[in-house]
């Protein structure tokens, strides 16, 4: 009879079941054809990087890189979730010595996979030979994600999630939401059960309150002030001066026109007339603007509150505090200038 070295048995052993684990990859993360056609280019990446990892795991696997092995196989199955993966990473962290990832990834692979006999064998032998030692907890929401001491248990919980946690040490355990976390603290004993009261999402915050319309209410005065109206009769006076000024400055150079005219001389004669043209064509103006300062002097005289009480013309005199006028001749015409505090 041949003897085989027990090294050289575990490693025949290790090739056997690196081929059937490569046969199962292909399997699990290989889509078919039509589920090829149904997933989006980014579940089908999502696949490929997770058989990616699964391959490398299972070399790491057979070169005896325990640690290495457990950290593809995990990251194959967060890629891709398939109880292949599950079982591989279960082991990695058995022959790894890492006892208590093995037991609380053998409790996901008990939950998640009720169906796969070979998997229900694995997660019971490994949950007998060291469940015992650590504190089983139980974490109950729904569309949440489950930590422990801000490390995370699970995603998209939608239920109960059970999970180990080390014997007789306080941890927090917290169930994250869309609008918000719920935290519980809880310890257990070695061997002991310990339910978490169940997680309630956190309602959704209220909308922000919406901005009232602004409204800007004026309290009507009653009237224009008086001061208005002195100011435009003023204004009405002073322009009415100024067309008088020009108007007789005009006609004063009329005789000294025509004397330049009976002594022949065109040169001054022009030059009269041509100033003379200039002076009328002021004065027309004055007399247009006066005429305008006038109307509106009329019609402030009729809005004019002249019976407001003496703190509305106490009021009516600080609003128009500083107003002064003025008026300058221009070429063809003239202009007013308003200008003051209110």
């Amino acid at each position: 009879m041949r003897s085989t070295h027990p090294r050289t048995a575990r490693r025949v052993r290790l090739a056997g079941l690196a081929t059937l684990s490569l046969s199962a990859a292909a399997v699990a993360f290989a889509p078919s054809q039509a589920d090829a056609q149904a997933v989006s280019a980014s579940v089908a990446d999502q696949r490929r990087q997770a058989g990616e990892a699964f391959d490398r795991g299972t070399t790491a696997m057979l070169a005896n890189d325990f640690r290495a092995a457990a950290h593809f196989f995990e990251q194959a199955y967060h890629l891709a979730p398939a109880a292949v993966a599950l079982k591989q990473a279960i082991r990695a962290h058995d022959q790894g010595g890492n006892a208590f990832r093995a037991a609380n990834l053998a409790l996901r692979l008990r939950d998640n996979y009720p169906n796969d006999a070979n998997g229900q064998e694995l997660a019971a032998e490994i949950l007998g030979r060291y469940g015992a030692s650590y504190a089983e907890v139980h974490a109950t929401c729904t569309d949440c994600a489950v930590l422990v001491n801000d490390a995370l248990v699970a995603d998209r919980v939608n239920g109960t999630v059970r999970f180990f946690v080390q014997p007789d040490t306080t941890v927090t355990v917290t169930g994250q939401f869309q609008y918000g976390n719920v935290t519980a603290e809880t310890r257990g004993a070695a061997g002991q059960i310990v339910e978490v009261p169940a997680f309630e999402a956190p309602p959704a915050p209220p909308p922000p309150p919406e901005e009232p319309d602004r409204v800007v209410y004026v309290e009507p005065d009653g009237g224009t002030p008086p001061a208005l109206f002195w100011v435009a009769a003023g204004l009405t006076l002073g322009a009415g001066g100024a067309t008088t000024y020009f108007g007789l400055d005009t006609l004063s150079g009329v005789d000294a026109y025509e004397q330049a005219v009976a002594d022949g001389d065109r040169a001054r004669a022009q030059a009269l007339l041509d100033d003379g043209e200039k002076k009328e064509t002021l004065t027309n103006a004055l007399i247009g603007t006066t005429a305008g300062l006038g109307a509106v002097t009329i019609v402030l005289a009729i809005v004019t509150d002249w019976d407001g009480d003496e703190e509305s013309a106490t009021t009516a005199s600080r609003r128009v505090q500083g107003l002064a006028a003025t008026v300058a001749p221009t070429t063809g015409g003239a202009s007013v200038v308003v200008g003051g505090r209110f």
